[in-house]
């Protein structure tokens, strides 16, 4: 992008006050990256920002599931995006709808347009038609794409290699998180921002004696148990899908299970730093060896200062790219999602307390250096030509 921006369109699925509200407007909440770096990073440069929230598409359903009845609306909204294009000096974009909104915008105004995404992978590791059309309309997306950030430097060598991107078109950025909201505590109380629901979590799994997985793309659920049978520890499952809420519920009830269970949907965002805040560790056995699955509680959880283990992979590889030769991991990472090679991670970890106290440290202490929300936005404005 060579011209300085004057006037931006922002796409979310959200509406704008909550945009706003997790970029730093409602001081109460967690400020997220990406958000961060638009309200405040972009604002303070002078750019005009305006929002268009993707109707079709709520904040907690991406496209990929979406109901089939629903695709009718989706396909309206992104040509009525793409006809926006021409009243803006650029649009950002997020994920597979910005790339279809970077073709189609493309073609229907006949000339290049500044089409800034948000991309959240290159290729997918699979071989089934959905995928590999999938793969198609990404190369095809991220070609048409202004620019194209991402936020592990492995993705950005890929798309040189794989898709035939000039340098100048990709950009990397630092996806920080606020380690202001997320940070370690001593003995965690509920706070104001907490519901009941904290009280419940007490109850059923107590200090230190609990882990957390967190997020919606573990897609085995059931190795849990093999993991934590036994080892009188309890689980703590975060989620935003009703759908594994029930499997736990499922679960209690038909007594497959030895440990105690807290596991909610939908939960306040201080709720999870509450549970994160309490916890032995975070438990990450997501498949992210094509995409950073995974990349946002982790970094969470570590700005807690509590121990992650975590499945190898992309998010693996960005966190250690900024460690010197010999320096130790601040996390703990495992190359097999077998059972019981995490089995004996929580192990280790619930019987030395000085395992614990070590990673606790090295965790917070990268966050704090490397992974911090204002990295984020300083990044953002200088790729985007605005510094």
């Amino acid at each position: 992008m060579t011209n300085k921006l004057r006037n931006l369109l922002v796409l979310t699925t959200n509406t704008p006050e909550q945009f706003c509200e997790r970029g730093g407007a409602d001081p109460s909440l967690p400020r997220y990256f990406w958000n961060y770096a638009i309200w405040n990073g972009l604002q303070k440069q002078g750019v005009q920002i305006e929002f268009e929230r993707l109707q079709s598409l709520s904040a907690n359903r991406p496209i990929a599931h979406s109901r089939p009845k629903g695709w009718w609306r989706i396909y309206f909204d992104i040509i009525r995006l793409a006809r926006r294009l021409k009243g803006f000096d650029a649009i950002i974009v997020l994920g597979t709808i910005g790339y279809i909104i970077s073709i189609i915008g493309r073609r229907l105004l006949g000339h290049k347009r500044n089409i800034v995404n948000l991309a959240y992978y290159v290729t997918r590791n699979s071989n089934n038609v959905k995928d590999r059309f999938l793969n198609y309309l990404t190369k095809w997306g991220i070609r048409q794409s202004g620019k194209v950030f991402f936020i592990t430097r492995q993705q950005v060598t890929e798309a040189q290699k794989l898709v035939g991107c000039r340098p100048e078109q990709l950009a990397w950025i630092r996806a920080g998180v606020d380690t202001r909201y997320y940070r370690p505590v001593s003995a965690p109380k509920v706070s104001n921002g907490c519901s009941n629901l904290c009280s419940n979590l007490t109850k059923a799994c107590s200090w230190r004696n609990y882990v957390v997985v967190s997020g919606d793309q573990l897609r085995r659920e059931e190795i849990l148990p093999q993991i934590l049978a036994g080892l009188g520890i309890g689980l703590v499952r975060l989620t935003q899908n009703s759908h594994v809420e029930h499997f736990w519920q499922e679960q209690v009830k038909q007594s497959r299970v030895d440990f105690p269970i807290f596991c909610r949907a939908h939960l306040s965002a201080a709720d999870v730093r509450y549970a994160y805040q309490r916890a032995l560790c975070l438990l990450n056995l997501t498949n992210n060896s094509w995409q950073p699955a995974g990349w946002t509680v982790m970094t969470e959880a570590m700005a807690c200062g509590i121990p992650v283990i975590m499945n190898s992979g992309l998010c693996t590889q960005e966190m250690k790219a900024d460690l010197a030769p010999g320096e130790p991991l601040p996390f703990i990472e495992i190359s097999s999602i077998e059972p019981d090679v995490a089995r004996k991670m929580v192990q280790r970890l619930k019987n030395n307390s000085d395992m614990w106290t070590e990673f606790s440290h090295r965790a917070r202490r990268h966050i704090e250096h490397y992974f911090t929300v204002e990295m984020t936005a300083e990044m953002v404005t200088t790729a985007l030509n605005l510094k």
